[in-house]
């Protein structure tokens, strides 16, 4: 066999590089987000271009003459993954039902994401614009600083400070004597280095 030359080798890896699909970690592209027609009444538009007209043949006389014709258009153009756009689907769909109330438990991570590029924000925003509160988890998170997501505006974050569990354990006495199922709070490094007596609450004096 003969052995591959460097500029046969540079061939093969490119064509293996282009045959590759691309996984980019931010594999957007762009969407045009329809946010429904205005509501009735609702005024959209405003003139600033007709300045000029107005300084030289007076403001009177010019908003008289002047037509203006528009064509609006409720969207924007946002740029998402393809999984961001089949829960903007979702969001349209729950809209679509006449449901009152949007309740998304997603504990997002925290990126604190641009609200053009938030799917949650952009889906919870056309849901406000139908008078449809969502209600979306403020992520799992912390208790560090700025560990809450979703924080837009237009929607109800919700986050608690416990939890609604207990987490028992045994302790074990200096004598040997073993208490079962006690509730242990988290407890700092200074308190886990020592040992503290115990008091009993019937015994404790009131404060």
């Amino acid at each position: 066999m003969k052995s591959l030359g460097l500029s046969h080798l540079l061939q093969i890896l490119t064509c293996i590089l282009l045959l590759t699909p691309s996984f980019s970690k931010d594999d957007r592209k762009t969407y045009i987000v329809y946010m429904g027609e205005y509501p009735k009444g609702m005024e959209i538009t405003e003139s600033f271009h007709t300045s000029m007209v107005q300084s030289v043949l007076g403001s009177k006389f010019a908003s008289d003459t002047l037509l203006h014709r528009y064509k609006s258009f409720n969207g924007f153009v946002a740029r998402l993954t393809k999984e961001e756009s089949e829960r903007m689907k979702a969001y349209d769909a729950a809209i679509s039902d006449g449901v009152d109330i949007l309740s998304v438990s997603v504990g997002s991570t925290v990126k604190h994401l641009n609200y053009f590029e938030d799917v949650h924000a952009i889906g919870a925003f056309h849901a406000m614009r139908r008078g449809i509160l969502t209600s979306k988890s403020a992520g799992n998170s912390g208790p560090n600083p700025s560990t809450m997501a979703d924080v837009a505006p237009w929607y109800i974050s919700v986050a608690a400070t416990t939890i609604d569990r207990k987490f028992l354990t045994d302790l074990k006495l200096g004598n040997g004597q073993i208490i079962r199922n006690l509730i242990i709070p988290h407890c700092s490094r200074r308190v886990k280095e020592h040992f503290y007596p115990i008091r009993f609450s019937n015994r404790a004096r009131k404060s």
